[in-house]
């Protein structure tokens, strides 16, 4: 993934327009061949001759320092994706508008969660425009050769699927270190019976007895089963380090989301695979994301901003998001072709236990810093697992009870009105992006 700003022509624009739309998407949409994305924009062009649209392009990795940044400057775009962990930090932080009134008349065609995730203290702040969950992906060529029939459906089937999986220099099971780890652990936490936060919000609750549980049984993967590869511990910071030994067949099995399914089709295009929902323990449960499109509060053109936002969130335009195998969050989804494309029936199977991640300002800081770190020092042998976590809680909680966010390490200072702070960010340990 790139790493800063990119920016991506597009054909056919208006040679001068009344209004002029800045708009920053996630790299993913625009890197690939022929980008769909590209394509809607030229049609949106054509059909709204007083407007032209500036597409930059920003990692995901990027994105959320980049827009705070870039708002506090009284600068940035009017239109951006963002994740929809990111919101509740964007609302608190006044990066994004208020378009509740807007949304009103539309809320109803998406699905409930998403919006919800858009929201924040009742105020809607975004439109959902793709959701996702994180699935088992299997190869089946190794598990043929390996004489295995299907999937895992349990913890216990996982470890002795991933094992007999582990030979000849392959292994059976992909993991990721820093914000990747942290993230993938999450429905490991929930099937085991943990919950993230206290029912207040003011503590953190993955330290309990079902949280280590978990967290004992994911770093076991590694650790004591050996069934994953060594590169897993620099699989931290971008998901294409993440998936990359699934790709080239060193891995057999990995939990990812959709966003894994566009690359790999360029990647090894003849790969056997197949899409399942997650091994549970005592439920099922997985992690729920997503992207939203969002209006900043630095834009000059919001009215014009939020029209580009709802035609291209629209039902004729959800081709735009099959051409990258994502899931619209529109309600229709299911009676459309993609609906019924046979990768994405294993999201669709366990859409009805996907848990959304924390709707709270500190929630992305915690995820790539406190849980993070703490992860990473128990998978390098630093910490015991139960130290881990144990760190992992103490640090979450200060987190919590100092409310500082990623927004937080931004001061003014200086002609730019901005300052980085020291964080673990600047090291860029365990920024996964969710893609999702």
């Amino acid at each position: 993934m790139a790493g800063g700003l990119v920016t991506a022509s597009c054909s056919s624009s208006p040679s001068s327009g009344s209004a002029t739309l800045n708009f920053w998407v996630i790299s993913p949409f625009t890197t690939i061949s022929k980008p769909p994305l590209l394509k809607a924009i030229n049609q949106y062009q054509q059909e709204n001759r007083h407007v032209k649209i500036v597409l930059n392009s920003v990692s995901a990795d990027n994105m959320l320092d980049k827009i705070i940044a870039a708002v506090r400057a009284g600068q940035g775009p009017d239109v951006a994706s963002v994740d929809s962990a990111w919101i509740a930090e964007l609302a608190a932080a006044k990066v994004l508008k208020d378009i509740s009134g807007e949304f009103a008349s539309v809320k109803s065609e998406f699905f409930p969660g998403p919006v919800e995730a858009a929201a924040y203290h009742g105020a809607q702040y975004a439109v959902p425009w793709y959701t996702n969950n994180v699935a088992l992906f299997w190869n089946k060529r190794m598990f043929r050769e390996a004489g295995i029939s299907g999937p895992p459906g349990t913890w216990s089937e996982l470890v002795t699927t991933g094992n007999k999986l582990t030979r000849n220099g392959k292994y059976g099971f992909m993991m990721g270190s820093g914000g990747n780890g942290a993230f993938l652990w999450l429905p490991f936490l929930w099937q085991a019976g943990g919950n993230v936060l206290s029912p207040d919000g003011k503590t953190v609750a993955f330290g309990g007895p079902a949280g280590l549980k978990a967290w004992e049984f994911y770093a076991s993967l590694p650790l004591n089963y050996h069934m994953v590869p060594p590169s897993y511990l620099a699989a931290g910071v971008t998901w294409e380090s993440y998936f990359t030994p699934f790709i080239n067949e060193q891995a057999a099995m990995m939990t990812i989301g959709d966003w894994a399914i566009a690359p790999m089709k360029q990647g090894n295009p003849s790969l056997d695979y197949g899409i399942a929902p997650l091994p549970s323990d005592v439920q099922r449960a997985t992690v729920m994301g997503g992207y939203t499109l969002g209006v900043t509060t630095t834009s000059h053109q919001p009215s014009a901003a939020w029209d580009f936002i709802q035609w291209l969130t629209a039902k004729p335009q959800e081709w735009i998001l099959e051409g990258y195998s994502r899931i619209p969050a529109r309600q229709d989804v299911a009676g459309t072709t993609f609906g019924h494309m046979p990768l994405e029936q294993g999201f669709l199977e366990q859409a009805g236990y996907g848990r959304p991640q924390p709707n709270i300002p500190q929630w992305y800081t915690i995820l790539s810093t406190s849980m993070a770190n703490a992860w990473d020092a128990t998978i390098r042998r630093v910490v015991s697992p139960e130290q881990g976590l144990k760190q992992a809680v103490a640090a979450a909680n200060k987190v919590l009870a100092n409310a500082v966010t990623i927004a937080d390490t931004w001061v003014e200072s200086g002609s730019l009105g901005l300052a980085r702070m020291g964080t673990a960010q600047e090291k860029k340990a365990g920024k996964g992006g969710n893609v999702w």
